[in-house]
């Protein structure tokens, strides 16, 4: 038989509703693309639905999902052969009947291509969720964030938690980095959250190749912005990064396996 999980969900009134779960480990689930919004450069924002209306994801906060796409030439294969990749969902694991993602297409990427390339109607299999890190409501005064294009989803996922939720009264910091004004993803979204809640969230977009026009931070993330715009580290605050290889080497540093590893923006 067939195991269903279920999750708990705040409704309007004082009771609480119990909801299925779509998500699982037993096997991968089908959901149905809905509709896609292009949001940056080469990215959208997937909204897929669920096998029934009824349904909530159930993830948390971090977690992360697989998708199964086949690869090209093989979809009808008596054996398949299928891409797993994780991603980020930015919805909320309580939100009734879909499931949203962000993916942004890269030239050799076989699932983002796949993914960005889909119809309304199209079918995709999901499972999961892993879980990265289990967010806490008000154990940290302040968190600052620190991410890089499409690396927004993690963010996003977390800001939605915090700024949805009025009993939560963490202050988030976020450094938001993109190479041109345009690949910014969701900016009015982010300048929304940030003129809705000016004492809770700030959100500051760093632009390494600005135009004339623009008159934010810009260049490389320096040491400089970090301190001025990122919470004071004590005990009371917390750090995530998430973004291209170069930009997490650059904030974080790295830890060398024979040789001494190099020093990142945050231990200066």
């Amino acid at each position: 038989m067939k195991k269903t999980n279920y999750v708990a969900c705040e409704g309007k009134s004082d009771s609480t509703i119990v909801r299925e779960k779509m998500l699982g480990y037993s096997w991968f689930q089908t959901i149905t693309l809905r509709e896609a919004q292009l949001v940056g450069n080469n990215t959208k924002l997937l909204r897929f639905d669920f096998p029934k209306k009824d349904q909530v994801s159930g993830h948390t906060v971090h977690s992360v999902v697989l998708l199964r796409v086949a690869k090209p030439g093989t979809e009808n294969s008596y054996w398949p052969s299928y891409v797993l990749r994780p991603y980020t969902p930015v919805s909320e694991g309580t939100t009734l009947g879909y499931i949203e993602f962000i993916i942004k297409s890269y030239e050799n990427g076989t699932a983002s291509k796949y993914l960005n390339n889909l119809k309304p109607g199209d079918k995709v299999q999901v499972w999961g969720p892993v879980n990265k890190y289990i967010y806490e409501p008000n154990k940290y005064d302040s968190i600052g964030l620190i991410a890089g294009g499409s690396a927004i989803a993690p963010m996003l996922q977390l800001l939605r938690k915090i700024l949805n939720n009025p009993e939560d009264k963490t202050k988030v910091s976020f450094l938001y980095c993109n190479s041109t004004e345009e690949d910014i993803i969701l900016r009015e979204e982010l300048d929304n959250m940030a003129a809705k809640r000016p004492d809770q969230f700030k959100v500051t977009h760093i632009i390494s190749k600005p135009s004339a026009t623009w008159g934010g931070e810009s260049g490389r993330i320096t040491a400089e912005m970090v301190k001025k715009h990122m919470p004071l580290p004590n005990d009371n605050s917390m750090m995530l990064v998430c973004g291209p290889k170069g930009l997490v080497k650059q904030v974080v540093g790295s830890r060398g396996f024979i040789f001494k590893g190099t020093k990142g923006i945050l231990e200066e």
